[in-house]
């Protein structure tokens, strides 16, 4: 967690373990949840298309850039939701994406 800690993880995770990757930097960094799930929402989301769980399956090398924009497109939708109601927290949107991914 070090000054370049995200760096080095992310090196280290460049190749392998996408979900353990994304999973470990949400738990020490803060960053969004991003799993097969929520890949589902967010592509629904600005696609209108759903992925089926197998589609939606996250593959490494190339989970960096994707769960780059992912997090750039959650902060910006999470903006967006805050300005209407002041008492959602990341971790309520977090969730909802997980379980409409679920459930959809």
């Amino acid at each position: 967690m070090g000054g370049n800690g995200k760096v080095i993880m992310r090196h280290d995770f460049f190749r392998r373990a996408p979900i353990w990757s994304t999973f470990w930097h949400h738990v020490l960094y803060g960053t969004p949840i991003f799993d097969v799930y929520t890949h589902i929402a967010w592509h629904w989301d600005i696609t209108s298309v759903r992925l089926s769980k197998q589609e939606a399956t996250i593959f490494a090398p190339g989970h960096w850039p994707t769960y780059d924009r992912y997090t750039t497109w959650f902060q910006n939708t999470f903006e967006r939701l805050k300005y209407n109601d002041p008492q959602i927290t990341e971790r309520h949107l977090d969730r909802a994406l997980v379980m409409w991914g679920q459930k959809s």
